[in-house]
């Protein structure tokens, strides 16, 4: 994964709005979730090494040399309203906007066990979730210690302004005053699945779990209109959450899969109470990206992918309509060929997760982009895509030269140099490539 500069794009239907904001810092920079607010704002959230500057707001790591998360608000024309420091939140996963402008942060606060310099060095992860107000300033901060590891996958305001947050855990793990432990393997614990429930002040109101002796992600959670909890994730073979259980596919092409995961939906009442669980259909490489629950009026629309792998690489995405009682429709959205990267450079990018194809406000409309550039030599990666209610869109890339390297075992890595971090907002989708790839 490249974290060297990324490039924030915003497009309008009107043309000639468009413009820039310079991002600058010394090191490695990512940003992992945007979102669009009520106010036509767009929110950022990612992480750095050192320092980051974001037109004329600078951010600093809490601590000198380490990695920090970064939040920040961008009002419609691109002037910063304001840019914050996590305060040690090294792993951002997530970000989510209320309707009155508070601001929920999901990730993950590493730490080493032992002396830095000593071969009692381990490193720990503990789940962590923030709000900020309408301000940026901290409003409660909640972690969920682990004996191993613990990170937040997703977050989400309900209706009333409280949060909840779906991640994994491995090991013992403390949320507030409830505990829960993983399954435990031959070695090491394995990853379940936890979906909590957050009051106003940060405390645990309500825990879920559930997970397989393999490995098992909670990685996106939105509610319905009704204030349902509704969570996607992946699950190995036998997993259980409470009294209901998956197994997974059968067959003999599942069989040879060493470490199985399968896609998984399931509901929670307002309350916590699980109300079912679902195996979504899969082939080998089926899963649910990342933020692909949109809530509807009836329920839930869910993108879901499966990657192809012949001569060339592609991705097909169904959307599924899932209503409170967990009756499930599907119909596919768009099939999109993967992006061809080289020491050439990449001429064309298409947007293979196709978040544009889920129109966050119309779970019926499709929408899809590609995005070419002119120059030789100079590559545009996609890293975040948001949406806003009066059409604008939102992408986060990369900019840069890529140089191909062969490695011993004659497979290739890619690396990338003359990378600029910028900041695009306006202008209509088809300027959404930055000018430096122009």
């Amino acid at each position: 994964m490249l974290h060297l500069g990324v490039l924030l794009a915003a497009a309008t239907t009107t043309a000639g709005s468009r413009v820039e904001v310079p991002l600058k810092t010394g090191d490695q920079l990512a940003v992992y979730g945007m979102e669009f607010g009520g106010d036509g704002a767009l929110y950022v959230a990612g992480t750095f090494f050192g320092k980051v500057t974001i037109g004329k707001k600078s951010v600093r790591a809490v601590k000198r040399g380490w990695m920090d998360g970064f939040v920040a608000k961008l009002d419609p024309t691109g002037k910063v309203t304001w840019a914050v420091s996590t305060r040690g939140l090294t792993t951002v996963s997530a970000i989510a906007v209320s309707a009155t402008g508070e601001v929920a942060i999901a990730g993950a606060t590493e730490y080493i066990v032992g002396k830095e310099d000593g071969p009692a060095t381990d490193w720990r992860m503990t789940a962590t979730i923030l709000v900020l107000d309408p301000t940026g300033k901290q409003v409660t901060r909640t972690a969920f210690a682990s004996e191993d590891r613990s990170w937040v996958g997703d977050v989400a305001f309900a209706s009333d302004g409280t949060v909840v947050a779906c991640g994994g855990y491995a090991g013992k793990t403390t949320f507030g005053d409830r505990e829960a432990s993983s399954y435990q393997g031959p070695h090491v614990p394995s990853v379940d699945t936890f979906v909590v429930h957050l009051t106003s002040t940060g405390v645990v109101d309500w825990l879920a779990t559930g997970g397989s002796p393999e490995d098992d992600r909670a990685e996106s959670i939105t509610l319905g209109p009704a204030g349902d909890v509704y969570v996607a994730g992946s699950f190995g073979t036998d997993a259980k959450f409470g009294s209901q259980k998956l197994s997974g596919p059968t067959g003999a092409s599942h069989q040879r899969i060493a470490n199985p995961s399968w896609p998984y939906l399931a509901s929670y009442s307002p309350q916590g109470v699980l109300r079912w669980v679902k195996q979504v259909p899969a082939r080998d490489f089926t899963y649910i990206p990342h933020d692909a629950l949109v809530p509807t009026s009836t329920g839930v629309a869910v993108r879901v992918r499966t990657d192809l792998f012949g001569g060339t690489t592609t991705s097909h995405h169904d959307l599924l309509s899932v209503k409170a009682d967990g009756t499930v429709s599907t119909r596919p959205i768009v099939e999109t060929s993967a992006s061809t990267t080289g020491a050439q450079g990449l001429v064309t990018v298409h947007v293979t997760d196709t978040e544009l194809a889920l129109d966050e406000h119309d779970a019926s409309a499709s929408t899809s982009l590609s995005l070419a550039t002119r120059k030789p030599k100079v590559a545009l990666e996609v890293r975040a895509l948001a949406r806003a209610r009066d059409g604008r869109f939102a992408l986060a890339s990369i900019v840069g030269s890529p140089t191909d390297t062969e490695r011993a075992d004659r497979s290739i890595s890619t690396s990338y140099r003359s990378v600029y971090p910028t900041i695009t907002i306006g202008g209509t989708a088809a300027e959404l490539v930055p000018k430096r790839a122009r």
